[in-house]
């Protein structure tokens, strides 16, 4: 069967060419080896009914041979496209704050509900192998419905307060980033400054040596407004 691009976007259809594929392929997250046999939450997920097709988010479009190698070259990654494709979705007020956050590869943030979902996280954060960083992560046990109320919100507390660390170090890690392009920017701009005006390209730098004033510019406000967003 010849794969067609996956798509990728918000939209539900019905399961289609890959979700075929991810359900029948025994070379998905082998990792170039063959004869590695497939994980038990791969054999697990496979006995449940394909519900849609898998869509990308947009931001991480690839080609048919790009997702096929995708899903070949990890577990975690073949495990959470069949989360994917059989699992329950989120409605986008219920989403996970990384899905939120647009992290991981596919579009909607979908959980895999009943006994196979015991030790699981959503579909991104399996893939991310975020596992108990995701509010939708479910313990292998106790029951739910088992964990004493106060407990659950001592969880729910904690898992809050780990997405904001989350969010917050994801912010400095921006910023840090961005400190680091000002200082190679300087290091350009003084390049610039001792070869500006010489020979016949002198124009030629100092436009360069503009463009590169407005990247550092944009940057800056780039930050600022990510965290202002965020915090």
């Amino acid at each position: 069967m010849i794969l067609e691009p996956p798509r990728t976007g918000r939209n539900i259809i019905p399961p289609g060419p890959w979700a075929q594929t991810l359900m029948d392929n025994d070379s998905f997250g082998s990792a170039g080896r063959p004869n590695r046999p497939r994980s038990a939450l791969v054999r697990d997920l496979r006995l449940l009914p394909s519900l849609r097709e898998p869509f990308l988010r947009d931001s991480r479009a690839m080609t048919a041979s790009a997702l096929f190698y995708f899903l070949q070259s990890k577990p975690a990654n073949v495990e959470s496209g069949l989360m994917t494709v059989v699992g329950a979705e989120m409605p986008l007020e219920e989403e996970c704050i990384h899905c939120k956050m647009l992290k991981g590869p596919w579009a909607r943030c979908v959980v895999v509900q009943g006994q196979y979902g015991r030790g699981l996280a959503c579909n991104n954060c399996h893939q991310l192998r975020w596992g108990s960083r995701c509010e939708h992560y479910v313990a292998s046990h106790p029951d739910t419905a088992e964990i004493p109320q106060q407990q659950r919100r001592q969880t729910q507390t904690r898992q809050g307060d780990e997405a904001s660390s989350d969010r917050r170090a994801w912010i400095l890690d921006f910023e840090h980033m961005g400190d680091r392009i000002e200082v190679v920017n300087r290091r350009i701009l003084g390049l610039l400054d001792a070869h500006e005006g010489r020979g016949v390209h002198g124009h030629d730098i100092r436009e360069l040596r503009r463009m590169v004033q407005r990247l550092q510019d944009a940057y800056r406000d780039l930050v600022r407004r990510r965290a202002e967003m965020d915090m």
